[in-house]
This record gives structure tokens, sequence and C-alpha cells, in this order.
């Protein structure tokens, strides 16, 4: 079944912003920064990732990880390792990966139980090659490998699983995510779709949704896909949609070029962007920027810029008290903010 949540577009309420990080400023292109916030928890931790340059093939591995809470930045320790990022995150625990001579490893970071992130801990998590997508509040952890998943437990479990990628975990410690295959063009899933883990057992959804994050209670948000109009990139994306309840509910945006969703959390607030042609681009910035939205309650509302100088924001990820942490672009610089409702 699918419905539709009417138009509705206003502007969003004030929201307090809060500067995270600032990319160095370099040149539009290759020679620039990028910095991306992967984690937001209930105490308004942020982690993410940053590099000082994407380089010519988007060598966004090279970057290092990093914390923030209350105020303070900091990096995180990396070990023998000279770079690493974060993609997931509970209360006390960040996983992701480290490069040690060019392979990648899985690690996590522990929050000191006196001091938290002011002394975090690094752990590598095996030898074998991969990387940790996933962490659930309990504090089982996924693990990604070739061919393979680990599942960190109580007990330790490997799933033969090659095309499945993990986007979040829920209360029941189902993995979900999109099941795809074959590789396509620069690394494409072919024939996506929304899937889940519970049990050793791979689970399709009957819908054609590419899931992009899941909340505690397994309602997904994603975009829908027409598989009958292909290109290079995949299929066609027809626009953000929610998966709860037995039923589709498509997000009506303005017409645009790209749209997308990138969270949900437990009171099924979605945040997510779509973008919109500059009539005069500056010299050396995209002939777009993005306008950021959240959904709630059956309506949208657009986001500001959280400052003068920033033309765009892009919401990442949202907490259940409304918190949610963004990217803006300032000149070839990438910021990472908090912002809070007022």
């Amino acid at each position: 079944m699918i419905s539709s949540i009417a138009l509705v577009l206003a502007q969003a309420g004030s929201y307090g912003s809060i500067l995270v990080y600032e990319t160095p400023k370099g040149k539009a292109g290759w020679d620039r920064g990028y910095a991306t916030a992967t984690v937001l928890n209930e105490n308004e931790a942020v982690a993410g990732y940053a590099c000082e340059t994407v380089g010519n093939h988007g060598e966004a591995m090279f970057a290092k990880p990093f914390v923030w809470q209350s105020g303070t930045f900091r990096w995180l320790p990396l070990g023998k390792a000279e770079y690493g990022r974060v993609f997931a995150g509970n209360e006390n625990t960040l996983v992701g990966e480290i490069l040690i001579d060019y392979k990648t490893l899985p690690a996590k970071w522990t929050a000191d139980p006196k001091v938290g992130w002011a002394k975090p801990t690094l752990t590598q998590l095996g030898s074998e090659g991969g990387y940790a997508i996933a962490i659930s509040e309990t504090g089982t952890i996924w693990i990604k490998h070739a061919e393979h998943i680990t599942c960190l437990g109580a007990s330790t479990t490997r799933i033969k699983l090659e095309k499945f990628d993990i986007v979040g975990v829920d209360a029941k410690d189902r993995a979900w995510g999109n099941q795809y295959s074959s590789l396509g063009f620069a690394s494409t899933r072919n024939g996506e779709s929304a899937a889940y883990l519970e049990e050793g057992k791979l689970n399709a959804l009957p819908y054609k949704v590419k899931a992009r994050a899941v909340n505690s209670k397994g309602v997904l948000c994603g975009v829908e896909v027409d598989t009958a109009v292909q290109s290079s990139w995949g299929p066609t994306e027809r626009g953000p949609v929610i998966v709860a309840d037995g039923k589709i509910i498509s997000i009506l945006l303005p017409k645009n070029r790209f749209s997308d969703v990138r969270d949900i959390n437990d009171s099924r607030q979605v945040v997510g962007s779509f973008n919109v042609a500059e009539s005069k681009p500056k010299k050396g910035e995209s002939e777009f920027h993005s306008v950021g939205f959240i959904y709630a309650n059956g309506g949208i509302k657009l986001l500001s810029p959280p400052a003068s100088d920033a033309s765009d924001f892009s919401p990442l990820r949202i907490n259940d008290r409304g918190t949610m942490v963004g990217v803006s672009t300032v000149q070839s610089r990438y910021r990472i903010y908090l912002r809070r409702p007022r």
C-alpha cells in the first residue's frame, strides 16, 4: 500500500546552531577538504571524519576520525594507523575502520568510564580486513568483510553474505540495509533493494525501496526506485519515502534535480535535503545548493542555513530530542553544525 504525505512547505522553527568543525580553506575541486558527521547520540556527542583533500578520485578514506561533545572537538586516537573513519555509534562506543599499510581493519573507540570522550580507547577488532559498520544500543557490532558479515555480541557469528550493505540496526538487533545483485559503474549497486538480517537470515522487503536509515522500532526511511528506468548510475530514484506498518509513505517535495533522506528518529521525524539551482553561482562553487528539510507530523519544513555566510545546509542525523547535525559549504569549505530546536 502506498500513501502520500501532502506537500506542505513552511519555514522550520528557530534552531540554535553550534559550529562543530570546519575544514581548512582550500581550492575548489580536488584540492579541498571534506568532512561529514555519521553519529549523533542522545547526549549530543557528534562523531565523523574529515580529510584535508578529497583527491581526484574522492579519497575520503584518507581521513581522520573525530568526536565532539559539549563544545570540545577531539581527534580520535589511531594507534599505529595513519587514517580512520567512524561510521556508527551508541552512547559510549564508536565503530568504524582504521587504515594500516593500506589495509582496512575494523575498529572501535570507547569512552572512558570516568572522563568520557576526553580519553577514548581504540581497539582493533581482529586482523581480517573489513570495517565495523553498525552497533546496537546493547553493544552488538556488525563488521563487513569481503564475503561475509561478522556479528560481535554475546557470541561471535559469521554469516556468509557478500552483497548486503547495512545502514543501521533496531532495538531487536536486526540489521537493516540493502541487498544487491552485482556491482556496476563506479561501484554502484545493481538491483539494490531494502532487506533486514535477523538471526543469520536475510529477509527482503516487498517494496522497490533503497534504505537510508532505520530507527529503533524498525521504521525505515529511504528512496523509492523505478527499476524500469535505468542509467549507468542504477535505477531512477523517484523520491524519499518512509516504510512503516506494512506500507510506503511518500514524502512529496518540490521538483528538483536530486532529493534524499538521511535519518529517522523514534518519533518518525525524517531529515534530508534537495538541490536547487543557483541563479548566479560563484566562481569555483557548485551550480546547485542544498536545501535541508525535516518531515514531522505529516508536514515538511525547510531548514534555513545555520550562518549568515552559508548558503545551504544538509542535515545528516537527528536524535530523539529533535536535535540534528549536518553540513554546510562556504567557499569550498565544509562546516559541520549541531542544531538544536529552541
